[in-house]
């Protein structure tokens, strides 16, 4: 995979968290007795576990005269079905598995930090875990992985420049606010993303106000890229996600300003 030559780039993006994910239909059979057996697909790169509590389906729909509402339900074995967390020993990269989702995360760590492996070096180890996933569905189920929605998420940390004591609400275009006295704050907003046939996905934008493990302050950005794939299989999933990806960084360059551009180094 190559970076497109025309996205928007950044020497030291403002990155915190990415994260790679499809939606799938339970592998027939599946049970949670079963969970060490897919645990072993990914085990020599990701040796560590920690349980989540679950999570629900969603799914976007369209055609309602009113905003979208992500439609989940959620029974048998699946709802009783922790949310696994399989662990980097450095806990940088993860994997999430539930009975209908597989995700994959990067993420900075406080402290410790962690350079940006960049979206084409995640976007290749994701197809290859997707691959050994769907392996198991055909071995274990005796079915194809179907996959019925995909997303991608880019979570981004606005930190104060040096010398300034308000919130960075300035780093976004989209937002006028008074240059101090400004507590917390945060809102969202969301548009239907369409192709030639259609609405195929909805871009989620959210930002608030928030601290880190040391106290310091900052806004997270973030945008949210969901939905069905046009085309079936991991290798329409991941056109999905290549898609979702060139939309968030394109969105991210412009809903942010030319001096937040700047501190970040951008080059394209």
């Amino acid at each position: 995979m190559s970076r497109p030559t025309n996205l928007p780039d950044f020497k030291s993006p403002p990155l915190n968290e990415i994260v790679l994910g499809v939606q799938f239909d339970q592998i027939p059979g599946y049970g949670l007795i079963n969970a060490g057996e897919v645990w072993a697909l990914f085990k020599s790169e990701y040796p560590k576990v920690l349980t989540q509590p679950p999570t629900a389906p969603i799914f976007e729909t369209f055609g309602s005269a009113r905003p979208a509402q992500n439609f989940h339900l959620q029974i048998g074995d699946a709802a009783q079905h922790p949310r696994f967390w399989f662990m980097q020993r450095d806990d940088h990269e993860l994997l999430q598995f539930e009975p209908t989702r597989l995700m994959h995360n990067w993420r900075q760590i406080d402290g410790v930090g962690g350079e940006y492996p960049r979206y084409e070096y995640l976007a290749e180890r994701f197809q290859k875990e997707l691959s050994a996933l769907a392996q198991f569905s055909v071995d274990f189920g005796k079915s194809s992985l179907a996959i019925t929605q995909a997303e991608i998420s880019y979570f981004n940390r606005l930190y104060l420049d040096e010398g300034e004591t308000e919130w960075p609400f300035a780093d976004l275009r989209f937002l006028s606010l008074p240059s101090n006295g400004v507590e917390v704050g945060g809102g969202a907003f969301q548009r239907v993303l369409t192709d030639s046939q259609g609405p195929v996905a909805r871009l989620y934008v959210e930002y608030g106000t928030n601290w880190d493990s040391w106290g310091k302050p900052f806004i997270l950005f973030s945008h949210t890229v969901r939905g069905a794939p046009r085309r079936g299989g991991i290798s329409g999933a991941l056109e999905f996600l290549a898609s979702g990806r060139h939309i968030i960084v394109e969105s991210f360059a412009e809903l942010t300003t030319e001096k937040a551009h700047n501190k970040w180094q951008r080059t394209q």
